[in-house]
């Protein structure tokens, strides 16, 4: 199996085109509600996510709600320190925490 190497700008280039995707399909599909990014960082995806809600908010292909907006707030959190350890069995043992 190859083994898939990016260096620093194409990674970077693919995470905007994985948020774009992302926010698109939400605008596509009529998801209702308001944005989160936890771990807010740069700001550098949050700045991908208003970017591509601002596409999405010009672009007449996509549906609009009750009302003809579509308009999303994004909110961002951060700690500033990190998360703390995990404590729970389930939390240690999953690569996703």
């Amino acid at each position: 199996m190859r083994k898939l190497t990016l260096d620093f700008e194409q990674s970077q280039r693919f995470r905007a085109q994985t948020i774009s995707d992302s926010v698109q399909w939400v605008y596509g599909n009529l998801i209702v509600g308001d944005m989160a990014e936890f771990g807010v960082g740069y700001g550098t995806s949050m700045s991908a996510i208003a970017n591509s809600i601002r596409y999405c908010e010009a672009d007449p292909k996509y549906p609009r709600l009750h009302g003809g907006t579509t308009r999303k707030i994004i909110h961002g959190f951060d700690s500033f320190e990190g998360l703390p350890e995990s404590r729970l069995l389930g939390d240690i043992d999953s690569p996703m925490v």
